[in-house]
């Protein structure tokens, strides 16, 4: 409950029940139980109905449902509830007869006491039980009479309880002593009948002992008036002993071990536990005081057997802002444990050597880490956390204890007066503190309170840190100022901060720590600088060593801390704009927004931050700046180029699944071109935090465009577009990415009947060759107030293919593995949820599929009633084998409540093309009563096999690796290469390198298989069904060890798979298309290398222009040889640098190459 408080729910408690009175007694179809009602209470018939002031309940309705209130809200929702009640006592007032005189009070008394039982009944009928019960009690020992003696009065003279509080008099009474009692035996009492026994009770034990049976008694009501499918936990309970003596009227004396038994209480608990049933007995008996010989204390007797677990939600139905309540239960006892418990402490049996027993209320708050806010969730206000309230027994002791924890004292100016808010800084002023109460039979009273440590809530504040020996801020002001210094410098606010803190025992000592910030801004011509709390902190600290303090008595610091923010404007005339600069000290980061206006036209804008750790913490210096020119208004055709951009990062990544988290928020307007970068700062650190957060190594490059398509003055479409590269020098990978967002407004924005804003991520691994795209619609409307939803993705992986789902797959179709769950394209043509009208539909694309589909629902209630419909269908094409599945369903229901009315359903699939067949049913319903039509017919006949030619798949193959396409030359890799080679213009044959591999690929039939081929598409092979490359021939060389080369195939062009195969297949298999093979006698391994000792000689050149030799050269540093090798006079050459130089040359006749290409079918083709 920390964002409500109790008096709304109590507000909402009462607004309900007036709501009831209201139904019940008003309007036209209430009037014949209003009628009822008012001739059972005597009432004159043909009364009006009631009629509650309208303004009055929703002001009170507001209240319940507000997030945060105030006194002043508080007090006039009382005030609205009293003048809600009022009205209906006028207007109840009115309903009697002229000979009413004397009766009005009693009419509304009985009429409210029949609405309160009716309410009650209704809404916690086994809290109805139990009022039941009291007031059956008050019938049975009250005196009929005047309303008024039902509540306590004087008269003459006397105080009396009145009616109601006899009756919980005569059952209290009842419980704590049924039939003859110990006082019969106490020879003190005038009635006693006997000098046996002398009990002097303390009457505290007796309210303990009776409060047992009321909290027993209570939990068998509750018990066993459970719903039927509640588990019912108690199973069974004996109460008393029958002992001679013990009735009322008996004329014999009982015995005190007779007495003693009958106040016995035994009961048993069962409960179904995951493994097995769990059952245990308890026993208790109170034993009163007994002075005499033996002298006896007061005393508890307790046995316990078995075992028992139970940890259960007590309000499932809670509300989200609610704290989750439980009930604990752990025992374990061996079978006749026993206790006696007294303020003495606890005599236990052997038997109770291994009891561990506890009992509990426990509390959890949410995600806030607030329970409850007393008296309201703002305002001057105490804030409790967790709660738990225990009872733990033991062979040793007993335990009730109540801790409160993480509870704060808060001081919040929100509610108050604009005054108050500016001096308490804006923020709520919290001392965190917990405590416990609670008695052991060993330690007696146990009181605790205790300040939770830890840093403040409201996180690091400048200049303090949680760290520091006084640690967080204890005290905050804020001054604001009025401005108006001099030299143009205007003081804005000043913040003073106090920090105190004494040394935990044994430790001494104390720590203070004072600072102030202040705020101040200048103004020079068109030059406005402001600056964010500038602030000096001083330390002393008592709690050091002596030996470790810089002045002896005390250890002191003086520190100044940064400005949190810098801002600055200008306007000057041709160039106006400015920026601001921000620095976080809880996350050590830097970031600002900059922007420039140039001849009212051009604007220039740059965002930037700059982290200083890693998410870690560890020191790492990364930063990402990002630069755009706006409004550029470059027109070709019906494109319009309105802004370039580029952007860098170093030692950051994109993290592509925070990306696509964030896509229904629409946050990356405030990365592509935003709208006002300085006031959305905080927004766009955001971002980059979340999305490019610091990697070592890692090295972004981007460029970003602003496209308008259409006319300028109704455009078509927008999109903002961030091209980037990544680059990890750590695993030398790179990927492409792709940021965007793209909108629409059709046909034009002052009459918008289509409005799309689509926000895109896109992914593409140049190394693994995965590809992945992303696009969630958000804010999108139709006609300005439906709204539609929605998600599509893209992925590409090799040896799988590819998939493309917009708004998701068909319900028959399995998505590949990692497919991310896309959600349907809706649109809601209601605007809220009675009626509710939704139109769903997809469109799915996989390398052998087309999926397609559509669902329309309808919802509508009224008066008790509610109708509901549907009619969809989702089609699934498999392009080879041709199949084509299509599912259809289609229904309508009426219901009163929950229960079926009428109903009609219709479902059925349509299957082909040959044979093409439609089959399914048909349901009809009325009340209880259905009856089922299924239908299943052949509409065509025929086969659905198609392969019927036969192939000779080794001919084909042979003739695809004898065409000089399927050749091609590969060159030894870069790092082992000893000399370059230039590219040749294009020439009929191939050119090989000495080092270099020949490559033979082909893409008709997969190569190297373990298993036969069914199929090449639509033939089936005549002969050979396996296929291998076992040996090649250059020259007078033969080659028999390859490289295999890989492409990718479809199974279902090879294969026969059954109909769930081909959809839970993945669309392509990556298998052997080649081989390849050269000679690497003559190849260099990079890894053998040596390092050679670098030597070069120094000459110095003096004034004179006499060269000297240096007799010892000084090493040059690694940074000046390395830029040296790139800007020296020989690296500048034009052999270095000018291609048609660097690779100037005769071509050689007898370099080698690819003599013209001829196959053999041989024995090595099988």
């Amino acid at each position: 409950m920390s964002a409500s408080s109790v008096l709304r729910s109590l507000a909402g408690e009462v607004i309900d029940f007036l709501v009831f009175v209201g139904e019940l007694l008003g309007g036209a179809s209430a009037d014949q139980a209003r009628e009822a009602i008012l001739r059972d209470l005597g009432a004159k018939p043909g009364s009006g109905g009631l009629v509650l002031p309208a303004a009055s309940m929703d002001s009170v309705k507001a209240y319940r449902d507000s997030i945060d209130t105030d006194l002043q809200a508080d007090i006039a929702a009382a005030a609205d509830i009293a003048i809600v009640i009022n009205a209906i006592i006028e207007q109840i007032e009115t309903w009697g007869g002229s000979d009413w005189s004397g009766r009005t009070d009693t009419l509304i008394t009985s009429l409210f006491d029949v609405l309160g039982r009716t309410y009650v009944r209704q809404r916690w009928p086994k809290l109805f039980l139990v009022i039941e019960a009291l007031a059956v009690a008050g019938e049975l020992t009250g005196s009929l009479g005047p309303g008024e003696q039902a509540l306590p009065h004087r008269s003459g003279g006397d105080t009396h309880p009145g009616r109601f509080f006899d009756s919980l008099l005569t059952i209290l009474k009842f419980v704590w002593n049924p039939g003859r009692t110990l006082d019969d035996l106490d020879d003190t009492r005038e009635w006693a009948t006997g000098s046996t026994l002398n009990t002097a009770r303390d009457e505290s034990f007796l309210v303990i002992d009776g409060l047992i049976r009321g909290i027993v008694a209570a939990i068998a009501v509750i018990d066993q008036t459970k719903d039927e499918f509640d588990e019912n936990i108690l199973s069974d309970v004996i109460v008393g002993w029958d002992g001679k003596g013990l009735d009322i009227d008996s004329d014999e004396r009982p015995s005190a071990a007779d007495l003693l038994a009958s106040r016995m209480v035994s009961l048993s608990l069962l409960h179904e536990a995951d493994s097995a049933t769990e059952e245990l007995k308890v026993t208790w008996l109170y034993l009163p005081r007994r002075l005499g010989n033996p002298a006896r204390p007061h005393q508890v007797f307790l046995a316990l057997g078995g075992a028992l677990s139970i940890d259960q939600v007590l309000n499932p139905q809670r509300s989200s802002h609610s704290p989750e309540w439980r009930f604990r239960v752990g025992l374990k006892s061996d079978a006749g444990a026993a206790l006696l418990i007294s303020g003495d402490g606890v005599e236990a049996s052997p038997e109770a050597s291994g009891l561990q027993a506890s009992f509990g209320y426990v509390a959890t708050p949410d995600s806030s880490g607030i329970s409850y806010a007393l008296p309201r969730a703002t305002g001057m206000r105490v804030e409790l956390g967790g709660l738990s309230f225990l009872l733990t027994l033991s062979a040793t002791g007993a335990r009730v204890l109540a801790v409160f924890d993480s509870c704060a004292l808060v001081v919040d100016g929100s509610s108050a007066d604009s005054f108050m808010r500016k001096l308490l800084g804006g923020r709520p002023y919290r001392t965190m503190f917990g405590f416990s109460l609670g008695y052991d039979s060993n330690l007696g009273f146990i009181h605790e309170l205790h300040r939770v440590s830890g840093k403040d809530a409201t996180g690091a504040t400048v200049p303090f840190d949680s760290a520091g020996p006084a640690g967080p801020s204890d005290l905050d002001l804020t001054l604001p100022l009025g401005g108006g210094g001099a030299l143009g410098i205007n003081p804005l606010e000043v913040v003073l901060r106090v920090a105190w803190r004494s040394a935990d025992a044994p430790a001494t000592g104390w720590a203070v720590a004072a600072g102030g910030l202040i705020t101040f801004s200048v103004t020079w011509g068109p030059l406005y600088l402001r600056v964010d709390q500038l602030g000096l902190l001083a330390e002393l600290d008592t709690m050091k060593l002596q030996k470790d303090r810089n002045l002896g008595l005390v250890d002191a610091h003086v520190d100044a801390s940064l400005p949190t923010g810098i801002a600055l404007n200008i306007d000057a005339g041709a160039i106006s704009g400015g920026g601001a600069i921000h620095h976080d000290p809880a996350s050590g980061d830097y970031y600002g927004a900059v922007v420039l206006r140039i001849a009212k036209r051009v604007t220039l804008t740059c965002l930037g931050l700059v982290s200083t750790r890693d998410g870690q913490g560890n020191q790492l210096t990364s930063f990402i700046l990002i630069g755009t020119v706006e409004h550029l208004g470059l027109t070709a055709g019906f494109i319009t180029l309105d802004g370039l951009g580029v952007l860098y990062a170093a030692d950051r990544t994109l993290d592509v699944p925070a990306v696509r988290a964030a896509l229904p928020s629409g946050k990356l307007k405030y990365l592509l071109f935003p709208a006002d970068p300085v006031k959305t700062l905080p927004e766009m650190v955001a971002g980059l935090r979340t999305f490019f957060p610091p990697k070592e190594g890692t090295h972004i490059y981007g460029l970003l465009v602003k496209l308008t398509f259409g006319n300028a003055d109704h455009p078509l479409l927008r999109a903002d577009l961030a091209l980037m590269l990544e680059r990890d020098g750590n695993t030398d990978t790179s990927r492409l990415l792709v940021l965007g967002r793209v909108s629409s407004v059709l046909p034009q924005e002052q009459a918008a009947v289509l409005t799309l804003n689509l926000d895109v991520v896109g992914e593409f691994d140049f190394d693994t060759g995965f590809a992945a795209l992303d696009a969630v619609l958000y804010e999108s409307k139709l006609f300005g107030r439906f709204t539609l939803t929605g998600a599509a993705a893209f992925r590409r992986a090799r040896g799988l293919g590819f998939a493309l789902a917009i708004g998701g797959f068909n319900p028959r179709f399995t998505p590949p593995a990692g497919f991310p769950v896309v959600p349907r394209v809706t649109v809601a043509l209601t605007s809220g949820d009675n009626p509710k009208l939704i139109i769903e539909a997809y469109l799915a694309i996989t390398p052998n599929t087309l999926q397609f589909g559509c669902t329309a629902s309808l919802y509508a209630a009224a008066f008790g009633f509610s109708i509901q419909g549907y009619i969809g269908f989702d089609v699934l094409i498999a392009f080879w084998p041709p199949h084509f599945i299509a599912d259809f369903k289609a229904g309508v229901q009426l219901k009163r409540g929950s229960r079926s009315l009428f109903k009609v359903d219709v479902s059925g699939t349509l299957e082909g093309p040959l044979p093409l067949r439609v089959a399914g049913k048909a349901t009809f319903g009325i009340l209880w009563w259905d009856y089922t039509v299924s239908f299943d017919k052949t509409i065509i006949g025929g086969s659905n096999s198609v392969v019927s030619e036969l192939l000779d798949v080794l001919t084909e193959l042979l003739t695809r690796l004898d065409d000089p396409a399927s050749w091609r030359t590969e060159l030894p890799s870069t790092a082992g290469q000893l000399v370059g080679v230039r590219t040749n213009p294009a020439t009929d044959g191939l050119s090989l390198h000495p080092l270099g591999r020949v490559v033979v690929q082909q893409g008709l039939v997969p190569l190297g298989l373990d298993r036969d081929i069914d199929r090449v598409g639509a033939f089936v092979p005549s002969n050979e069904r396996r296929f291998r490359i076992t040996a090649a021939r250059v020259g007078g060389r033969t080659f028999t060890d390859f490289d295999t080369v890989h492409d990718e195939f479809p199974d279902s062009q090879f294969f026969e798979l059954t109909e769930a195969e081909r959809l839970s297949a993945p669309g392509m298999v990556v298998r052997q298309a080649g081989v390849g093979f050269g000679d690497d006698g003559y190849d260099t391994d990079p890894s053998l290398g040596v390092p050679a000792p670098f030597h070069y000689t120094e000459i110095v050149v003096g004034d004179d222009g006499v060269p000297v030799l240096q007799p010892e050269p000084q090493p040059a540093p690694r940074e000046h040889v390395l830029a040296g090798l790139r800007i020296s006079a020989s690296a500048r050459a034009l052999t270095r640098t000018a291609p048609s130089d660097r690779f100037s040359g005769v071509r050689r006749t007898d370099a080698p190459r690819l003599a013209t290409l001829g196959l053999a079918r041989t024995a090595g083709v099988s």
